[in-house]
């Protein structure tokens, strides 16, 4: 489900505002909920707006990690592909 933050964030929880953390805190078997952070109006009708997760705070230092393992593999992905690039070919 989700939580409503709107009026703040409930005691002993952290919010990650960083988009697509869900399967980061999946694969790492963290319990996290989506964060509500308000609603927007179209064509008259409501729909709610949903910004990064919430998680416990005895889980946001192992979320932190795997956010920076992933963050740095996205790193090498970037640097391998610029070297690639880069690489003469040999024909």
């Amino acid at each position: 489900g989700n939580v409503d933050i709107r009026d703040g964030i409930p005691e002993g929880c952290v919010h990650f505002s960083e988009p697509r953390l869900g399967p980061t805190c999946r694969a790492g078997h963290i319990p996290f909920a989506a964060a509500l952070v308000g609603f927007r109006e179209w064509r008259r009708q409501y729909s709610p707006i949903i910004e990064g997760v919430v998680v416990r705070e005895k889980d946001a230092v192992k979320l932190r990690g795997l956010m920076a393992l992933k963050d740095a593999k996205a790193e090498r992905k970037e640097t391998n592909e610029i070297r690639r690039q880069n690489t003469p070919r040999v024909q």
